[in-house]
């Protein structure tokens, strides 16, 4: 009897073995899936990583081409409005000299009309 006792106690033995060698070789497998899992998940992180870096510096440099086009506008408007300044003083310029040119025109033809009158009255006389 004690011996049947034993060969039972001995089998459960060996099966509760093969259970227990079971578990942590689904164990050992989970964990190698999360090793595997988590170096996947830390190569696209990386990856993720370098696009951003990348994203970053093309957003930098479209950046300083915005400032500088603003900058290049902003010059390219105050040459344009100085333009305009001088355009506008011309043309006031101009305009004093065409009353001024009027002026003398009036001036002379008076002056003309005065000779003309001066010279039918000396023949006339």
């Amino acid at each position: 009897q004690e011996l049947q006792d034993a060969r039972q106690a001995l089998g459960r033995a060996a099966e509760e073995q093969k259970q227990s060698q079971a578990m942590v070789e689904e164990a050992q497998r989970k964990h190698q899936e999360a090793v595997f899992s988590g170096e996947a998940m830390q190569s696209e992180l990386a990856e993720t990583s370098r696009k951003l870096q990348e994203t970053l510096k093309e957003c930098e440099t479209l950046q300083q081409q915005l400032q500088s086009a603003s900058e290049d506008a902003q010059q390219r408007g105050q040459a344009i409005e100085e333009k305009a300044s001088a355009a506008s003083q011309l043309q006031q310029r101009v305009a004093v000299l065409e009353q001024e040119l009027e002026g003398e025109r009036s001036a002379a033809a008076k002056a003309l009309e005065e000779q003309v009158a001066r010279s039918v009255a000396e023949r006339q006389e």
